[in-house]
């Protein structure tokens, strides 16, 4: 089961003259500053000038020699003369990748190899084993023990780069390649939840929850879109809190870009100091239209770094799966406003047939007694009641045919016909008290 985010979304509510103070404030002085682009795919991971390296040798001529090559190439390095130390060292620490002595006298590396594999925390770790002996058994048993490479001695700087830039690039891509399978995972346990609810704010607040559990952000806001108008669901990060009761002009906050987009995109800021609005600094803003047939909500996430592309592509899995589930949910609210418009209307008609029914029976009653005794004028004013009767029951027979027909040619939900109800209306307005 999907854990569920930690952080909770307002709920309070906002006073009236904070939201130009906070939020809206903050977009009018950032974006005119911006300039944006679609994500970009690259995967942002450790450069190889950056890499840090540890070498676990007991000979210190030898390893001398060893660190000082890896600092030539632009490498960061620390030495462990034993195992115990080496594991000391990488629970303390991070590295990159490990530089393994296979054999010496006092050290044994396939001892070293195997001890540092079997910690699960350093199961991903490239361990690069070297050794003078050219032994083709040494070389696949320490392959075998899970070492990612194997180079002879005396090692060649230029050649070391390479293999451990080729070890690095290995372990960047393994990493990918899991978060992209938790990802995976993730977003399907997200869209089962959003589809399991028919509640389009309850949708919006799963997604952007979600958002920003992977993505950690220093702020963000989600909210659906209606006449260019942005009414904001929930909020994360500001000093004043949002609810669904801001409604944000987009024209008056730059965002227009966004009804525009068809994919999420990152717009580029300078480095803001945090001010009356309470947001901390950010360097980058993604903007991630909800789009499903047209523009339903748009969600805006303020970080303090770029993120990656994994991130990337989880946003815009995730804008589609939400999009999905939110056109869901809104046929599903289009198609109960059509059935309860529909049950007004039989309540009507059947309300109408009552009254002229009784107004029928009352009429025929006193034609069955045969008395004179009935004025002309209470005749005429009975005779009255059942025309207008009828007319009501005629317009509103008349309205149903049609929206049986649009039905029956599946058509979308009809909307209540407001015509033809004032119409009614004022027949009703027109009967006499008797009718009534």
């Amino acid at each position: 089961m999907l854990e569920q985010p930690q952080r909770v979304l307002s709920t309070a509510p906002v006073k009236a003259s904070t939201p130009r103070k906070s939020l809206t404030a903050i977009i009018d002085m950032i974006l005119p500053m911006a300039g944006h682009h679609e994500l970009s795919p690259r995967w942002k991971g450790t450069t190889v000038q950056a890499a840090h390296i540890l070498v676990i040798d007991d000979n210190s001529r030898h390893y001398g020699q060893v660190v000082s090559g890896l600092i030539s190439q632009g490498f960061v390095a620390q030495i462990a003369e034993t195992t115990e130390q080496a594991l000391t060292l990488l629970h303390q620490q991070p590295f990159d990748a490990v530089l393994l002595e296979a054999m010496t006298p006092t050290l044994n590396g396939y001892k070293a190899l195997k001890a540092i594999k079997s910690d699960p925390q350093f199961s991903q770790l490239p361990v690069i084993m070297m050794s003078s002996q050219s032994d083709l058994e040494l070389v696949i048993k320490c392959i075998e023990l899970g070492a990612e490479d194997y180079l002879f001695e005396p090692l060649q700087g230029t050649l070391l780069k390479a293999r451990i830039a080729a070890s690095l690039e290995r372990k960047a891509a393994r990493a990918r390649d899991n978060v992209r399978l938790t990802d995976a995972k993730t977003l399907r346990t997200i869209s089962q939840a959003m589809n399991a609810t028919l509640d389009a704010e309850r949708v919006m607040k799963i997604a952007f929850s979600h958002a920003l559990q992977r993505l950690n952000p220093t702020a963000g806001l989600i909210g659906t879109l209606n006449n260019g108008v942005l009414t904001v669901v929930a909020s994360f990060g500001f000093e004043e809190r949002f609810t669904v009761t801001n409604r944000l002009p987009l024209s008056e906050m730059g965002w227009q870009s966004a009804v525009q987009a068809e994919r999420p995109y990152t717009s580029q800021y300078q480095a803001l100091v945090k001010d009356a609005s309470g947001l901390s600094p950010f360097a980058s803003c993604t903007i991630v239209p909800i789009r499903r047939q047209r523009l339903m909500g748009v969600m805006m996430l303020y970080h303090a770094q770029d993120s990656s592309a994994e991130a990337a592509c989880f946003i815009e899995q995730l804008a589609e799966d939400t999009a999905v589930a939110l056109w869901n949910a809104t046929l599903y609210s289009e198609a109960v406003g059509c059935v309860e418009h529909q049950q007004v209307h039989l309540n009507s008609v059947s309300r109408e047939i009552k009254l002229a029914s009784t107004t029928i029976k009352e009429f025929t009653s006193l034609l069955k007694l045969n008395t004179w005794e009935v004025t002309r004028g209470k005749k005429m004013e009975m005779l009255d009641a059942i025309r207008h009767h009828a007319a009501h029951l005629f317009a509103l027979s008349a309205d149903l045919e049609t929206k049986i027909k649009r039905q029956r040619d599946d058509e979308m939900p009809v909307q209540p016909n407001t015509g033809d109800s004032a119409a009614a209306d004022d027949m009703r307005n027109d009967l006499p008290p008797y009718a009534m």
